[in-house]
Order: C-alpha cells, then sequence, then structure tokens
C-alpha cells in the first residue's frame, strides 16, 4: 500500500544545473544553498485524491466511492462518502494490481479534477455501469494512504469490508488473446458436474468418483484448461493482498476483459481438477508454477462440507502459518503487509492475533515479524512457527532472533513437518517469550550433533543423498546405533521423523531387527 508520491525541498551547497531522470522530464536549479525542481511533465506530481479532505468519525466508518455512469470514452467522474460497517448500505469491494505509483489518468471527484494510476483508471473504466451509479470501496482512493494511523486502522477494517460487500469485484486486466469466454465455458461445465458429483458422494471424505482411462483422455483434449491456466498466470494472482481479498469474499466475481467468471465455480473446478485431473497442469505447461494453494487452502477451510469429497481426512486439516509461508511467494510493496495482510484471514481461522498494523518509519518489517512469533507462541501455546523458520548469514545479523521466522524469504517451498505425520514432540510442552525476544523452551538432552552436510538446495537428487551418505559410512564416525539402525536414521533425519503411510511402522520394526 503506497503513499503518494510528495515533492520535498531540497538543500544544496553551491549553485548547479543537472538534467533529471529523461522519465522527470526536469531540470534542477539551486540558487543561493535552495533548490528546487521544475517539471515539464507535472502530471506525475499531482495533487493528492481528494477523498482525504473527508475525514472518518470515530468507530467502524469507511470511505465509500459513487462512480458515475458512463460511456467507454467518458472521463471518470465520483464523488465519496463515510459508510458505518455495522450498518451498511450495499456496496461492492475492488481487488485488482495497483502497478505503478505514477498519477497521470484524470478522474472528476466531486466536481474538481485529481489524478490516479494507468492500473486505477483501466480498473474503474471496467467497472462502470453504462447506466446508474456504481457503490465501490477501493482501498487506494477510500484509505487516506497518507495518515499512517489511519492506514493501520483501516487495515484492521478490511476483513469486514470484503466481507460485508455484496460482491468483490476481482479486476484481472486485460484479456489480450480472448481466453476468458473459453475458461467462463470451461467453469460453467466442470462446475455443474462437481457439484452433480457431491451431491452423489455425500458427506464423506474422498469419496469423489475418479476418472477412467478413457473419460481422463477426453478431458485433456479440450483445450480450454489452456486458457484457464493462462488466466492463472495473470499479475492478479501473484499479489498477496487478493488471498485476503478473494477468501472472505461472500460472493466474488471475476473480470478478464469482458468476461465474468464467478469466483465460487472457479474454485470448484480448480480444486476438481487438482484432485481428479492434475495431468492438466503438465500437457498445458503449468508445472509448479500454477496458482498459489492457499486459495484452495481457504476455500476448504470455509467449505469443508463441499469439499470433504475430494479431499482425505488427513489433508483437510488446516494450519494457519501456512498462509504466511505460502505467502513468501507473492508480491507485497510493503514488506510489513507479509503479516498484516493476513490478519483478518487468521481471524477467520479462530487466530486473533493483537497486532495493530504500524507503517511508521520505526516500525521495521523484522520487527513486525517478531511480534507475530511473540503472539502466535503466546496465543496457541506450541512452537510449531519453527518449522517456518527460514534464514540466510545476513538475515542474522543485527540480533535478529533465529526462533522468528523471515517471511520476506523464499528460500524453501515446503515447511519441514506436515500436519498428516505423526510427531514426537509431547503436547505438555508450554513455551514463553520473555524479554522482547528470548524463547524458552523445555527440553531433554538427548544426542549431540557430530556430522554435518552442506546445505540441500530444493534441486537435491537422490544421487546427492547418496553421495552423503557415503561421507557418512567412509568416516567410520563412533556411533551409538548399530549398523542396521543408520540407514533408518539417515533417512528419519532427511525426512525429520516424519512419515506417511501404513507401510512406515512395519518397515521400521523390520529395519530394526535386522
Amino acid at each position: 500500500m503506497q503513499s503518494p508520491l510528495q515533492l520535498r525541498c531540497i538543500q544544496a551547497r553551491k549553485t548547479k544545473s543537472v538534467s533529471a531522470r529523461p522519465i522527470l522530464k526536469s531540470t534542477y536549479h539551486s540558487y543561493a544553498g535552495a533548490a528546487f525542481l521544475e517539471f515539464k511533465n507535472p502530471l506525475i506530481f499531482r495533487h493528492p485524491l481528494r477523498t482525504l479532505e473527508i475525514p472518518l468519525p470515530e468507530g467502524n466508518f469507511i470511505r465509500l466511492m459513487i462512480l458515475e455512469p458512463g460511456e467507454d470514452g467518458d472521463a471518470l467522474s465520483c464523488t465519496m462518502k463515510t459508510m458505518n460497517l455495522d450498518n451498511p448500505v450495499p456496496y461492492e469491494a475492488v481487488s485488482y494490481v495497483w502497478g505503478s505509483t505514477h498519477r497521470d489518468h484524470p478522474i472528476k471527484v466531486a466536481g474538481q479534477t485529481t489524478y490516479i494510476t494507468t492500473n486505477l483508471d483501466s480498473t474503474l473504466r471496467r467497472v462502470r455501469s453504462r447506466s446508474r451509479p456504481r457503490t465501490l470501496w477501493v482501498d487506494s482512493v477510500c484509505i487516506n494512504q497518507d495518515d499512517l494511523p489511519e492506514r493501520g486502522s483501516q487495515v484492521l477494517q478490511m476483513g469486514k469490508v470484503y466481507g460485508k460487500a455484496k460482491k468483490v469485484l476481482m479486476y484481472l486486466g486485460e484479456d489480450g488473446n480472448s481466453h476468458g469466454e473459453a475458461v467462463k465455458s470451461l467453469v460453467s461445465e466442470i462446475e455443474d458436474m462437481v457439484l452433480e458429483g457431491i451431491r452423489g458422494a455425500g458427506e464423506s471424505w474422498n469419496s469423489f468418483p475418479t476418472l477412467n482411462s478413457d473419460d481422463r483422455e477426453r478431458f485433456l483434449a479440450d483445450t480450454r484448461w489452456n486458457s484457464l491456466i493462462v488466466m492463472t498466470h495473470q499479475p492478479w494472482f501473484t499479489r498477496g493482498w487478493v488471498i485476503q481479498e478473494s477468501s472472505l469474499a461472500a460472493d466474488g466475481l471475476m473480470l478478464w476483459g469482458s468476461s465474468e467468471i464467478p469466483w465460487r465455480a472457479f474454485l470448484r473446478t480448480y480444486t476438481w481438477m487438482i484432485r481428479r485431473l492434475p495431468h492438466v497442469r503438465v500437457k498445458y505447461g503449468d508445472g509448479n508454477h500454477g496458482m498459489n494453494r492457499l486459495h484452495l487452502e481457504l476455500y476448504r477451510m470455509h467449505s469443508q462440507t463441499e469439499t470433504m469429497p475430494l479431499y482425505t481426512k488427513q489433508a483437510s486439516e488446516f494450519d494457519f502459518l501456512i498462509i504466511p509461508h505460502d505467502a513468501r511467494a507473492l508480491s507485497v510493496k510493503d514488506q510489513r503487509d507479509r503479516v498484516h495482510a493476513f490478519l483478518s484471514v487468521a481471524s477467520a481461522a479462530g487466530l486473533e492475533l493483537r497486532i495493530w498494523p504500524d507503517y511508521s518509519d520505526g516500525k521495521k518489517p523484522q520487527d513486525v515479524y517478531l511480534d507475530m512469533a511473540r503472539e502466535y507462541i503466546n496465543i496457541t501455546g506450541n512452537v510449531n512457527i519453527l518449522h517456518c523458520v527460514q534464514h540466510t548469514d545476513d538475515s542474522l545479523c543485527d540480533g535478529f532472533p533465529s526462533w522468528v521466522p523471515r517471511w520476506d524469504l523464499n528460500l524453501f517451498d515446503n515447511i519441514i513437518t506436515h500436519t498428516s505425520a505423526p510427531t514426537l514432540i509431547p503436547a505438555d510442552v508450554r513455551p514463553s517469550v520473555s524479554g522482547s525476544n528470548v524463547l524458552n523452551v523445555k527440553g531433554v538432552i538427548f544426542d549431540e550433533v557430530i556430522f554435518t552436510s552442506e546445505p540441500l538446495s530444493r534441486d537435491v537428487s537422490i544421487y546427492d543423498l547418496k553421495r552423503i551418505w557415503d561421507r557418512v559410512s567412509d568416516a567410520h564416525i563412533t556411533s551409538a546405533y548399530k549398523s542396521t539402525y543408520k540407514a533408518l536414521a539417515f533417512s528419519q533425519i532427511l525426512s525429520v521423523g516424519r512419515s506417511w503411510g501404513a507401510e512406515w511402522p512395519e518397515w521400521t520394526i523390520r529395519s530394526t531387527k535386522g
């Protein structure tokens, strides 16, 4: 969430005249130690939006934009008003990609001309009605981005804003190759099939019918899947804030070019594809770079009865920590929003993190991450957050606690645990945080580390693991393990003591007996 660009006085010690960057088309002048900039293209530095002149009353108030109707080429025009979320009028919330901060497109606000960004201009033109005013909430307009306390308080309200909107309009941008209508028809057909299958499966886990080989090939031959994959690669899907904006929507509508695709119908289609036709992502080039899984995880959390037939019971367990972890792959302009953007999602998941969004210069991203870690541990009474710790040598500088995850680092895809796997941690461990950054836990010293390998990357192969095993074996290290235990111990280290499948306990018993 950016602030409008402001021009500040510049001090200089000597007289000089230099050219600024060509994009600004400006000249720098200095006279008697004072300096100023003369802009030949002043559109970049327009006055702030006039929404800032409408104060918010105390309480759960927000601003709304009433966008006037118009044809495609007409100038944008709107008025502003305030509304109490405790007594809302019908409105629609807008979700879009902010893009560039340059404000060079005119809009009339209460009859006065001001300027907005290219992306906002495109978004408003797409959602504008030709025949009637449209009442909207748009974060970049309805929040005074320069008023940091207001910005923080309004961020806390955003869960209610999107949850109480009669519709959330998700603008994906232009559809240059006309994929939208293909996606719309595909989603409509697959959703009908999915809903029929859910009704037939009833409320039982993983009971949705699987595809036989003929049906699988028939579905894969439908090239509309390619259009769906193209859609999920639009910039909107890379934003961190859209996780909250979409998951809390009572009714979501994706706008891609001129096409309109219901959000929930899309989620049903994509979930079925992932669970029953994953071959689509291979055939149409999606690989491991598809839509962030948080959209599906939150869909499951909010709609467990509906999704039950497509998932196993173990896979249904939800842990809030997957949200900031998986969001590492998403973009935010302010790194503090790697926590702030998910506070309302945490609340919806039953985790009330008592964190006030503070956008002042004195509050660094690392401070926010520490606040979140402290809150999580104090509320849950567990140290599961340690599974999400990722650090570099640089991130551990300046005394930053090693037990606090750096949510702005994306070094590894997977958390080193899984809710479906058993754990060796006893349930009665109650950690605490003393002072500001000291984690206190109880434990028993049961072993010591006598060998470490080089860090393993995402690209580690079975041959890399074989080389490490050979080094361990060739080192003839004195070990408390019997020779028949060593391979088992090695595999448990690689999997952090976790296992999947009923065969593992039996295999463990056989291997320890030699």
